[in-house]
């Protein structure tokens, strides 16, 4: 299991804006999931506390069935979220992109 979090984004907890949604309205429902994946190793780290060990033996990690899938289950979490990152991103590239084409015009 990959306990390491340094990765994490800068705007990790960034609500998406007005103007945001109306270009993606799926970010709303991203940050949601984000912010879950975010909570999801801490509950599971407190109902196998084994999990935040990392000294620990790896029998001992392995020992539960539902600790091994609980690990499993923070491993996924972490890598779904690099991907809500990289969409993020990805969705402010072409946003930026389509301002330079298409700048505002006040009326």
């Amino acid at each position: 299991m990959n306990r390491s979090s340094n990765d994490s984004a800068p705007n990790a907890t960034h609500l998406p804006t007005p103007d945001e949604l109306v270009d993606a309205p799926e970010l709303a429902i991203l940050h949601t999931l984000d912010q879950i994946l975010n909570l999801t190793p801490r509950v599971l780290v407190t109902a196998h506390p084994q999990l935040a060990d990392i000294g620990a033996p790896l029998w001992i990690v392995e020992a539960a069935k539902t600790t091994q899938t609980a690990a499993d289950i923070v491993a996924e979490a972490h890598q779904l979220q690099r991907f809500i990152r990289a969409y993020r991103r990805a969705v402010s590239l072409a946003r930026d992109r389509r301002r330079q084409v298409e700048p505002d015009i006040p009326f």
